[in-house]
């Protein structure tokens, strides 16, 4: 009993030492107490909340609410998982410490991993953000990061004392004596970074304060397993005739077009002129040629509007056609835009005023110009063609008209009388 009465005591002090580098970063900023924090904690199913009136954040991460509880503290910037084994799933909430109960409208937190040691495999945002930034709801292997950025519905901010903002898992792939940390990225003192929190009355400045907390993950470089003799190796599978591709995979999306406005974006295409085609594929992200965000629309659609973005944003662009067959054309031309830079459209949009709450239409559905057509206008084509028409139909009645009269005169005209009124060549000559 007195050492694990020890024991306690030496994680709230640590607990307490916590809250003390973090206040004292604060501190530096302003003398700003700290009430809005995330933290990452084993997966609760239980929905609870802070207590009123809110405890500190040091007894908060020692004793934790009820049912859920916290990552122990190993320093005063670090708290510590269990330790894992390679193939086991590290299940873990994202959440937010808010003692002041702020409505809170954003959360944007990116995380920084090992992708040598751990493996995404599962993200779900919390039921009080829906709404989702394209591309930040998934991992950047390439990085080492996941990306998350929500948002709440208009009028619907969370203000409870402890907001679920995700639930995150991870596999373990391979074990590290030393342990891996899962460390909070680019925290800065406004929204200029990757992290931060905000509220629908000051979006441009953030909850958190200059200092979070880092996650080690322990894990041991073997899997315990009871030695035993390895099984045999499973007989070849046979060998499969290579998949056939059909000509479909060689057409290609033309005339790619894209304008913004706002936060949305407008795109439209030429349809490929084939009976086979089942829909189109719109694929996006915010890396050149790496698309992570894909939007699907039927055979007909050849213009479609995607809304929700963060203006400043550069997002690029491809399109695909999907046959009946479920096999995909070639990729489109990429298309580049910025989020609310109408510069970086093909052309510019004919969009309607959306002063009201009314999301613009596709201004390819009002009957506005296309954007990013050009060429001569279809009018003055017909006009050419139709001259050109008229031209030879006339030019050949005139020369059947000729031809005719030739054929008409010539049988009645008598040769000896041409003979007797012509100048002969001899008669000249004389």
């Amino acid at each position: 009993m007195q050492v694990r009465s020890q024991s306690r005591g030496i994680a709230s002090a640590l607990a307490a030492a916590l809250l003390l580098s973090v206040t004292a970063g604060a501190s530096a900023q302003g003398d700003t107490p700290i009430t809005t924090l995330l933290l990452l904690r084993p997966h609760c199913e239980a929905a609870e909340d802070l207590p009123s009136p809110s405890p500190s954040i040091a007894d908060f991460v020692r004793q934790g609410t009820g049912q859920c509880t916290n990552y122990p503290v190993q320093d005063p910037q670090t708290q510590r998982t269990p330790p894992l084994t390679p193939e086991s799933i590290l299940d873990m909430d994202l959440f937010i410490y808010n003692a002041d109960r702020k409505p809170v409208h954003q959360v944007r937190a990116w995380l920084s991993y090992d992708p040598q040691i751990l493996e995404g495999v599962l993200i779900t945002p919390g039921s009080d953000f829906p709404l989702l930034t394209p591309g930040e709801a998934d991992f950047a292997v390439g990085e080492g990061q996941l990306r998350l950025g929500l948002t709440a519905e208009t009028g619907k901010d969370p203000s409870a004392g402890l907001i679920v903002v995700a639930r995150i898992q991870f596999r373990v792939k391979q074990g590290s004596d030393a342990g891996t940390p899962i460390a909070f990225h680019d925290l800065q003192p406004s929204v200029a970074g990757h992290t931060y929190i905000t509220t629908a009355d000051d979006p441009e400045r953030t909850l958190l304060p200059p200092v979070l907390g880092t996650l080690l993950v322990i894990t041991s470089a073997t899997q315990e397993t009871t030695p035993s003799t390895p099984p045999p190796p499973p007989p070849p599978a046979p060998s499969q005739p290579p998949e056939e591709r059909t000509d479909f995979t060689l057409l290609q999306v033309q005339n790619v077009r894209i304008g913004t406005e706002g936060s949305t974006l407008y795109l439209a295409w030429d349809p490929i002129q084939s009976g086979r085609v089942a829909g189109y594929n719109i694929y996006y992200g915010t890396e050149k040629g790496r698309y992570i965000q894909r939007r699907s629309v039927a055979a007909d659609a050849h213009a479609t509007t995607l809304r929700g973005f963060v203006p400043g944003t550069l997002y690029y662009i491809g399109v695909r056609a999907v046959s009946m067959e479920n096999e995909e054309s070639a990729f489109s031309r990429e298309v580049a835009i910025r989020v609310g830079d109408p510069r970086t459209s093909t052309s510019p949009l004919g969009i309607r005023s959306t002063r009201d709450q009314t999301a613009p239409d596709n201004p390819l559905l009002d009957g506005a110009g296309v954007p990013g057509e050009s060429g001569a206008s279809s009018w003055f084509i017909m006009f050419f063609l139709l001259s050109a028409g008229c031209g030879t139909v006339f030019a050949f009645r005139r020369q059947w008209v000729a031809q005719s009269v030739k054929m008409t005169i010539a049988p009645s005209v008598d040769l000896p009388l041409l003979a007797a009124t012509s100048p002969t060549r001899d008669s000249t000559l004389s």
